[in-house]
């Protein structure tokens, strides 16, 4: 009888813990469907968000986002033509080019070697053909290239570095036309490298505003050089001032940023996309646990975290540097609160702050080179330079520009003939204050656009036809 109490005592006592595992499994069951059920209803509203400020949520919407006006012209084809069209040469004989090596680059204000200068014509003769399609090609205003962003990460975007390579035929260009003395040369070639350049600010990717802003970067040398060395009209400086102004569009890096964030949402919500995007950040992810990661949620709570991080990213009514640089503080602060084991978050915002960094030091450089040319345009008018940037404003400037480093104008200085405008950039030291001993200073991290003059200009009463 004992033997029987006892048997039924440890089977009821079975069947409850059996029960309390069940109930216990199925509130855990429950939970975890309402958790992840939140998930989805936070994404969504978070998309939705996105989709109300006039982004793209998918890659299909992405694809739609990229295109040219209804009835006008697409430059494309015949920026792809051209890139056909290019000549490659041999690798010694481009070493030797200005801009690719130091060796053969002269200073601002010096003139080229002869040698050089005849390496060049035989180069740009060689680009005919390509010189000739970029330059009807800068005369449409809408570009569209052959990008299907319904591939997502197997899109290949195979014409940007070509179109650093055609950036760089017009930069020997330029340089040819300078060390000629030959200011319509120089205008053209100008005119038509910027227009390259802008053919790619609808393009809804980091990359390409990247490599944007790095072929506008290489005008930027030579501008220095031509401004050096060139004697310009005030219309023509005019002309420069407005072509840099129509660059400083802080919309082309929205739309790259935007882009960027749709491409990821993509790979999140897809196990295959997102074991691709891990190879490509050499992450080692077994398929399993991929599959697990979005099994369980973990995709879904990472996308709700880079969601939050992207709508930082994706600020509405920015404009100035100073926004977009507080903008970048924030980002990697955000990116340093994000915990290590959530690793798609931290493969999608991995770098951002150094991407929008690199925006910074652009706008900034822009800003420097506008200062210049209404530096030289106010020279022409008053036959001496401002004594204060403030003197340039109206007329020549809207507005001082604000050193996004440390909320104070951008410093301008002359000496020896040369002028320079600097911002104090990333580590906020003015490193090139020429009242101190400069050759003791390092001078690397300031951002500057200098012009050195070989002689004053001279007296010139007619304004209209003032020269520098």
């Amino acid at each position: 009888m004992a033997d029987q109490k006892s048997h039924h005592r440890v089977r009821n006592t079975f069947i409850v813990v059996l029960l309390l595992v069940l109930i216990g499994l199925t509130a855990g069951g429950v939970k975890f469907i309402l958790v992840r059920q939140s998930m989805q209803v936070r994404i969504n509203q978070q998309l939705r968000t996105l989709a109300s400020q006039g982004y793209p949520v998918t890659l299909e919407e992405l694809n739609d986002w990229y295109k040219v006006p209804d009835g006008e012209k697409n430059a494309a084809s015949l920026y792809m033509e051209a890139i056909d069209h290019l000549k490659e040469w041999d690798p010694d004989a481009m070493s030797k080019m200005p801009l690719l090596s130091d060796e053969n680059t002269a200073e601002a204000n010096e003139a080229l070697n002869p040698a050089t200068v005849e390496l060049m014509e035989k180069y740009l003769t060689a680009q005919t053909e390509t010189l000739g399609l970029l330059k009807e090609a800068a005369k449409l205003k809408y570009c569209r290239y052959p990008a299907d962003f319904r591939y997502g990460q197997k899109m290949q975007l195979n014409w940007l570095p070509e179109i650093r390579s055609c950036q760089r035929v017009l930069c020997i260009q330029m340089q040819l036309a300078v060390a000629k003395d030959n200011v319509s040369d120089f205008m053209e070639a100008f005119t038509v490298s910027t227009a390259l350049v802008r053919s790619l600010e609808q393009e809804p990717t980091q990359v390409s505003q990247v490599v944007r802003v790095a072929c506008l970067g290489m005008s930027m040398t030579v501008l220095e050089q031509a401004l050096s060395r060139l004697t310009f009209t005030e219309k023509q400086l005019a002309d420069l001032s407005d072509q840099l102004a129509s660059h400083k569009d802080t919309q082309a890096w929205v739309r790259g940023t935007a882009g960027v964030v749709c491409e990821q949402i993509n790979r999140f919500r897809n196990p295959d996309a997102m074991m691709a995007s891990a190879k490509s950040e050499d992450v080692e992810l077994p398929g399993w646990l991929s599959k697990l990661y979005w099994v369980m949620g973990w995709a879904d709570r990472d996308t709700i975290e880079y969601l939050d991080v992207a709508r930082c990213a994706l600020t509405p009514g920015w404009q100035t540097s100073r926004d977009l640089l507080s903008i970048s503080k924030a980002l990697k602060a955000q990116d340093n609160a994000i915990p290590k084991t959530h690793f798609l978050t931290n493969i999608g915002c991995s770098g951002w702050d150094q991407v929008f960094d690199l925006y910074v030091q652009h706008m900034v450089q822009m800003d420097c080179a506008k200062t210049v040319l209404a530096i030289k345009r106010y020279e022409l008018q008053h036959r001496s330079l401002p004594e204060t940037l403030e003197a340039l404003v109206p007329q020549f400037l809207d507005v001082v520009p604000i050193d996004p480093f440390d909320g104070k104008p951008i410093r301008f200085q002359c000496k020896d003939n040369q002028v320079m405008v600097y911002s104090v950039g990333k580590n906020g030291q003015n490193h090139r204050d020429w009242t101190k001993n400069s050759d003791l200073i390092d001078q690397s991290y300031d951002l500057s656009f200098t012009v050195k003059q070989n002689q004053v200009p001279p007296p010139n009463p007619d304004p209209q036809g003032l020269t520098i």
